[in-house]
């Protein structure tokens, strides 16, 4: 499963989304973004637990995309969230 990025019109902030093809309404939003150029150390702390949610985000959907095989349960307690 790919997670692909896109700049909004500002650009100062990059979006993130998930594939399941090219097609409109196939590739949904994470909900997640960093900023591009982070200003002060709170953006660039944002910024690193938004890469580790999308790190989670991604073994999720991949073990989900693969659900016929038995894969071992992730259990990923950042930020107090537990997959």
């Amino acid at each position: 499963m790919n997670i692909g990025e896109k700049l909004n019109r500002k650009r100062d902030k990059v979006f993130y989304f998930y594939g399941y093809g090219r097609k409109p309404g196939q590739r949904p939003s994470t909900g997640v973004f960093t900023y591009v150029n982070p200003k002060n150390p709170e953006q660039k702390n944002f910024n690193r637990e938004a890469l580790i949610l999308l790190h989670i985000l991604r073994l999720s959907l991949e073990r989900t995309s693969f659900h016929q095989l038995r894969l071992p349960k992730i259990y990923v307690s950042v930020l107090g969230v537990i997959f």
